[in-house]
């Protein structure tokens, strides 16, 4: 669960973002506002990844599988001025 977690919040922004510009690109492709159009659509993109990317956190905080757990506790060391 945690590097599924992880690369949903890793990657996910960065797959909208990609799509988002190459839509641009597709859009915008042959003509003067090319890369305009592309960048705008990729930092849109990249905005709507974080979006959903809150939503998908918002979702996960309540599962206990992404809570973190203590297993054990370690006995405390004894110095070596208390002996």
């Amino acid at each position: 669960a945690l590097v599924r977690g992880s690369l949903k919040v890793y990657i996910f922004p960065l797959i909208i973002m990609i799509g988002m510009a190459s839509l641009g690109q597709y859009l915008w492709g042959g003509t003067y506002y090319q890369e305009l159009g592309s960048t705008i659509l990729g930092i849109l993109g990249l905005g709507l990844g974080f979006l959903g990317l809150r939503i998908f956190a918002a979702g996960i905080s309540t599962d206990a599988r992404f809570h973190p757990v203590i297993l054990r506790r370690c006995a405390p060391e004894r110095s070596q001025t208390a002996q």
